[in-house]
């Protein structure tokens, strides 16, 4: 099972966040998104908080992510902690240095 919300205003898509039931009964919050505009809001922390508490309803009790660098604080702030470093493969051979986080 998997979920994703959106939050917006006026019409303006202002984030997302959702989750993804996995095999091993952990649930992978995802697609974690903030338009600029409506960053240092708290928006995140509650779309982040709404997708565990979903995932929750739906009979998981764990979770993990992958987290940019930069987001590493942010998610530790929320109860993450690193699990281990990895790769966000993008276009053309290109990636991204991520740090896999669980909590729970």
């Amino acid at each position: 099972m998997s979920d994703l919300w959106v939050a917006e205003r006026d019409g303006l898509l202002l984030g997302t966040a959702g989750w993804l039931g996995q095999a091993d009964g952990l649930a992978r919050i995802r697609k974690v998104f903030v338009h600029p505009a409506a960053a240092r809001q708290g928006l995140a922390t509650r779309l982040v908080q709404a997708a565990e508490e979903r995932a929750r309803a739906a009979g998981h009790a764990r979770f993990m992510l992958r987290a940019y660098l930069n987001a590493v604080p942010f998610y530790e702030s929320l109860g993450y902690a690193a699990d281990r470093p990895g790769e966000r493969p993008l276009a053309e051979g290109v990636s991204m240095p991520v740090l896999f986080m669980r909590k729970g």
